[in-house]
C-alpha cells in the first residue's frame, strides 16, 4: 500500500522557485536560485527536509535543506 506524503506547511510548494539561505556554501560561492523538486518526512525523529535543483550549471546533485532552515528561504 503507498501513502500519499503529507506536505510540511511551512515547506515551499514543490515547483517553487525559490533563493536559499545566505549561509549556505552554495549561496556564497553564486548558486542562489533553484526549483523545489522534492519535500520528504523525516523518519525516526530527523526533520523533515526538501531537495531544491540548483539552476547554476556547476551543481549537479539535488541540496537538502532540512527544515530548521525554511525560514531563511525566500520564495521568487
Amino acid at each position: 500500500m503507498t501513502t500519499k506524503p503529507i506536505r510540511h506547511p511551512d515547506a515551499p510548494p514543490v515547483g517553487a522557485r525559490i533563493e536559499i539561505p545566505a549561509h549556505f556554501d552554495l549561496w556564497m560561492r553564486g548558486a542562489r536560485i533553484g526549483t523545489v523538486a522534492h519535500h520528504s518526512r523525516g523518519l525516526n525523529g530527523a526533520p523533515d527536509f526538501i531537495k531544491v535543483r540548483m539552476d547554476h550549471p556547476r551543481v549537479r546533485n539535488l541540496l537538502r535543506i532540512a527544515q530548521s532552515d525554511w525560514t531563511f528561504i525566500k520564495e521568487l
